[in-house]
């Protein structure tokens, strides 16, 4: 169990919406009309405050809401989020796809699935050839802190959870016609992919796993299957003709 402290943020919530607030007063005559206020909408709703109008602000009603009026509704709503404690529990364990999932980038590769044997050796601490469910759960962790002010919070409905798509990851090793062929980016040319006839492909697929990688194209000058496709061929002879004879009958 970890507790956490918040309270030092509600400092930094009051030097931003400081800041937004000399920002969005438009004229620089010390308060916000309504369309001034509009300015700091989306602040509002990045901080999950999206209830807030104008008028909740303007305590006063006079249509002009002051540097003091902002400040005093961003401590109230700090020191209401501040009174509560949020828990946080947390798993540190691995499924199966994540110990496969070298990379990690939230999807399985052939290669890693070719080495799935081997990532899940890993994972036998008794050494007996298997890999049980035991072996297989990690520790829990619950985090207790105090609510976080506006700026830092959550946005509502966001939650907590990670983001599970995919992660395409940028070009990274081998020559220029290497990384444009793995054009799932994985670090690996496969035979569909490959724009090279089958036979070039076996013999740039050095240890044969059905894989170019990207070592085993830096081996290889130049673009290997543009070359081959600008080989010359043998010319086909065109059929001879006969000239100012006439077709036999």
């Amino acid at each position: 169990l970890k507790a956490i402290s918040t309270r030092g943020e509600s400092l930094n919530n009051r030097k931003f919406f400081q800041q937004r607030f000399r920002e969005s007063d438009a004229d620089k005559n010390k308060y916000l009309n309504e369309q001034e206020f509009s300015g700091l909408m989306r602040n509002f709703a990045d901080a999950g405050m999206q209830q807030t109008t104008f008028d909740i602000v303007d305590r006063d009603a006079d249509k002009m809401v002051t540097l003091d009026e902002l400040l005093a509704f961003i401590d109230q709503d700090s020191a209401a989020q501040q009174s509560r404690v949020d828990l946080v529990l947390s798993h540190d364990g691995k499924s199966v796809f994540q110990v496969l999932d070298a990379a990690p980038d939230r999807r399985l590769t052939r290669r890693e699935l070719l080495h799935a044997a081997e990532r899940m050796r890993s994972m036998d601490l008794d050494r007996d050839g298997t890999v049980t469910s035991v072996e297989m759960v990690g520790r829990y962790k619950m985090q207790a802190e105090l609510g976080r002010p506006a700026l830092f919070r959550t946005p509502a409905g966001g939650g907590r959870g990670s983001d599970l798509s995919p992660v395409v990851t940028a070009a990274g090793e081998g020559p220029k016609w290497f990384q444009k062929m793995d054009r799932n980016r994985d670090g690996d040319v496969s035979r569909r992919e490959f724009l090279g006839s089958r036979s070039l492909f076996e013999k740039l697929d050095a240890d044969g796993d059905g894989l170019i990688s990207a070592s085993e194209a830096e081996a290889v000058p130049g673009n290997p299957a543009a070359t081959e496709t600008a080989s010359p061929q043998t010319p086909v002879p065109a059929p001879e003709t006969t000239r100012g004879k006439s077709a036999p009958r």
